[in-house]
């Protein structure tokens, strides 16, 4: 998973020193560029060619076919690489949309909760945190807990 959808450092310190988890501690934003798509025909195909060129956004638990709820307009969440204000950044297949007017390109606003993330991912990304742990580096996770090595 980037790093861009790990906890917050706040929400991962406050999580280990509170008894009571402050649920609020684990809110982010993330802005991330999207694609809109007028046209429902060209949903699909364009989906396939952005799916191949790593373009869309591919992140657990994160549908990447949105709906606007004013307009109903579908859009596709695209990957934090590519910059909406960038040509440069953009594929064959996301120039020649945005040329012939299928596609428009928008940033929108991801907006994650406490429930987003499992314990063992918080937990996770707080030994990545540290990296080695008491002279001992993480190596993985069993059904006992987790496995170190020296």
């Amino acid at each position: 998973m980037p790093s861009l959808f790990h906890p917050p450092a706040v929400a991962r310190i406050a999580a280990t020193a509170a008894k009571v988890i402050d649920r609020s501690a684990f809110a982010k934003k993330i802005t991330l560029p999207r694609v809109m798509i007028p046209d429902p025909r060209n949903i699909a195909p364009y989906r396939k060619q952005l799916m191949r060129s790593c373009e869309m956004l591919d992140a657990p638990k994160i549908d990447p076919i949105l709906t606007d709820k004013t307009t109903g307009v579908k859009s596709l969440a695209l990957a934090p690489t590519v910059d909406v204000d960038r040509p440069d950044t953009w594929s064959e297949t996301l120039r020649a949309g945005v040329e012939t007017g299928d596609l428009k390109l928008a940033s929108w606003e991801l907006a994650l909760g406490y429930d987003y993330w499992s314990y063992g991912e918080s937990r996770l990304s707080k030994v990545r945190e540290r990296g080695r742990v008491g002279g001992l580096t993480y190596d993985g996770w069993t059904d006992d807990g987790w496995k170190w090595m020296s």
